[in-house]
């Protein structure tokens, strides 16, 4: 489709890309715009219109679907991404950053969480998990958990098959590398199952906010990566993602930015830190203090016998049997079950999930038919990693409130991770179902903010990435 120069005229070039901003965060300044409008062309065409200029039109006539935000979100984005992309990055995460967070966490939860945004087509979060199973001999005694989003669904997909072409391996890999790869067919490589056991990868766009959620999996973060994306965002929108991306990381949690990145970050919160060869950003804690240590937990957990050794979610058994009992504290002193309740909350915001789990239990115990409560101690089982107990939560809610839509959501999530496809999207289609007669500005119970216009189209966009159709439309 050609796209003549006269498609950009003032007001159409101005409502595109305030538009691009508000909804996509991205920037495309004076010097761009030939670039905008030669990259807009395809998209226009996959769109349905029979030219750029009908493309513009009509993108602007009406509020934009999924569908759009996805066609648009992979023709204006760069998805340039390559196994171990930056040596000097992997070895301050393999000699410094890891080191001193799988110490921290060896004697307490044994859990870690990563975020890979702009994931693209997973060379990045892959790469990730090999550094975390370089550094971890016994990897199956711990939660890994490594989350890895893009708005591009076509990535996505490949992300997940995990199979890449030579032009994936332009850095030589270290020889610790080679063996979690193998060759299924000539000129390809593939990721060994015990590393894409460790990456779920789902659709997010920065800018609807969905985060930091549990329903999105991108709260209470020890590491986010987020390296070539904000600098194709407007100046506007780069502040607000990166509010909401510090929000995700726990206390003394790292960002991980690019170099040309670095002049982005004004947040107080994130404190530069030098290492080896590279900058990376760490959070400071409650009391604004920023440790070189990664030690977001403030208490290490009460244990006893009883209490399950944390697992990560593929390789615990399947999600119908019973589990044994979550860990909890001693009961402190007696207080009202909204204190406990408001408590609870509060202490997992801060990472203390297992004084978190104490509080809602005894919140519980006051009132067992509040099913708020049950989906809390349930989202609060799935930052522990006991997904069995998690998962007995969420089905207890649903028993309490059928017509619960985030318990429904969760519940899905927490299937599809577990590879329980059909389960899932039959969780997806209830949540769906549910959320079909709300206003679209509604806010669902316990959504944090999610409003069912928003919370449709994140449900849409994962069963089409997992290659299910939606029933009926979805809004535009």
């Amino acid at each position: 489709m050609d796209a003549p120069a006269d498609a950009f005229d003032d007001p159409i070039r101005s409502a595109l890309c305030e538009m691009l901003s508000m909804r996509l965060g991205l920037h495309f300044p004076p010097e761009r715009w030939p670039d905008l409008l030669r990259r807009m062309a395809p998209a226009a065409a996959e769109l349905g219109y029979r030219t750029v200029r009908d493309g513009l039109h009509g993108l602007l006539a009406k509020p934009l679907g999924q569908r759009e935000l996805e066609v648009l979100g992979r023709h204006l984005t760069v998805g340039e991404t390559y196994f171990f992309r930056d040596p000097e990055i992997f070895a301050a995460l393999e000699q410094h950053l890891l080191p001193d967070l799988i110490r921290h966490r060896r004697d307490t939860t044994r859990r870690i969480r990563i975020w890979s945004i702009g994931c693209s087509s997973g060379e990045e979060a892959y790469s990730i998990a090999i550094a975390v199973a370089n550094r971890l001999p016994d990897l199956e005694q711990w939660n890994v958990s490594i989350q890895a989003t893009d708005i591009n669904l076509q990535a996505l997909t490949q992300a997940r098959e995990g199979v890449y072409g030579n032009w994936s391996f332009r850095t030589p890999l270290p020889p610790a590398w080679q063996r979690w790869f193998y060759a299924p067919r000539a000129g390809h490589r593939a990721v060994a199952p015990q590393i894409k056991s460790l990456v779920s990868f789902s659709y997010l766009n920065l800018m609807d906010g969905h985060y930091p959620t549990v329903e999105t999996n991108t709260n209470a973060m020890d590491l986010i990566f987020c390296r070539n994306v904000l600098m194709y965002f407007h100046p506007q929108r780069v502040a607000e993602a990166l509010e909401r991306i510090g929000n995700s990381l726990l206390g003394g949690g790292w960002l991980v930015l690019s170099p040309v990145e670095s002049a982005l970050v004004t947040a107080p919160p994130l404190r530069p830190r030098h290492l080896p060869g590279v900058l990376f950003y760490q959070k400071a804690e409650a009391d604004g203090t920023c440790p070189l240590a990664a030690e977001p937990m403030t208490h290490p957990p009460h244990t006893t016998s009883s209490a399950p050794a944390p697992h990560h979610g593929r390789t615990s058994p399947p999600i119908s049997e019973p589990s044994p009992p979550a860990p909890s504290l001693p009961p402190p002193a007696p207080a009202p079950a909204q204190t406990l309740v408001r408590q609870a909350r509060e202490q997992a915001d801060r990472g203390q999930l297992t004084e978190a789990l104490a509080s809602c239990d005894q919140a519980i115990a006051q009132d067992k038919l509040n099913p708020a409560w049950a989906f809390l101690r349930a989202s609060i089982l799935l930052e522990l990693g006991y997904d069995d107990a998690a998962a007995a939560a969420l089905q207890r809610t649903l028993y309490l409130d059928h017509d619960f839509v985030m318990a429904h959501v969760t519940l899905a999530n927490l299937l599809q991770r577990r590879g329980r496809h059909a389960s899932a999207c039959k969780h997806y289609r209830n949540a769906l179902e549910l959320l079909a007669p709300l206003d679209a500005q509604q806010v669902p119970l316990e959504a944090d903010g999610m409003t069912a216009g928003r919370l449709r189209e994140y449900i849409a966009a994962t069963l089409a990435a997992g290659g299910e159709a939606a029933p009926g439309q979805m809004e535009r």
